[in-house]
């Protein structure tokens, strides 16, 4: 678990891991999501193909444990990114500056701006 202190705010974020989930059962796949209550983000299994099933689900460190253990011959799991480390590695790439405050107006930027009140005499 990463804690970060930012001003006078600590977060505590949690690995949230990305894993995808193959078998050739559409069924056995659907009721394996369901009894391990995976977020799955709204999506649902996709054919492949090669004719299996796939699904992305996202769990908690916890829950990756025991899905890892669980592994059986009608589903092949792979674990992929810490979806955490991956957003505090992209907040890193985003830029503290205002991209607007270097920006010229246009000419038709210029005739468009409404200055005043707006009352006509």
């Amino acid at each position: 678990m990463k804690v970060y202190k930012i001003k006078y705010i600590t977060i505590v974020m949690e690995p949230v891991w990305k894993i995808k989930i193959r078998s050739k059962d559409k069924k056995a796949l659907i009721d394996y999501i369901f009894s391990e209550r995976l977020d799955t983000s709204c999506g649902g299994p996709k054919r492949l193909d090669d004719g299996t099933f796939e699904i992305e689900a996202y769990t908690k460190d916890s829950q990756k444990n025991t899905i890892v253990n669980r592994k059986s011959n009608l589903l092949d799991i792979e674990i992929y990114d810490d979806m955490m480390q991956l957003a505090v590695k992209k907040q890193g790439d985003i830029s503290k500056e205002n991209r607007y405050s270097r920006a010229k107006p246009t000419d038709a930027e210029h005739q468009a701006v409404v200055k005043g009140f707006g009352v006509k005499e």
